[in-house]
């Protein structure tokens, strides 16, 4: 069997120090998470949910960057929310998932 890593990437941007984005896990496993602010004093946190609104990952009161690995089942669509930034900016993410 053939493992690949899928990594979800991007950029988004927090408004009144929140945003969010779909990740698609189904039939995976995520291996890590990485959140980085565009300034390294920004505080925020970040939290993975599920379709029926289940908190699955969080971590809270992350200055700069969050890099954290794990083994997180997939449960299909999550969502990755990004609140309580202490500046509205740009975020760039990446969630590695193996399929």
């Amino acid at each position: 069997m053939i493992v690949s890593v899928h990594p979800a990437n991007g950029t988004i941007a927090t408004v009144l120090g929140t945003v969010s984005t779909n990740i698609d896990s189904y039939q995976s496993e995520i291996k890590y998470i990485f959140v980085k602010s565009e300034s390294s004093d920004t505080v925020f946190d970040v939290t993975f949910t599920d379709i029926f609104n289940n908190v699955i990952f969080q971590r809270l009161d992350i200055t700069g960057e969050l890099n954290e690995q794990m083994d997180l089942p997939g449960y299909g669509n999550l969502t990755m929310t990004i609140e309580n930034a202490t500046k509205d900016e740009d975020f760039n993410y990446v969630v590695g998932i193996i399929k």
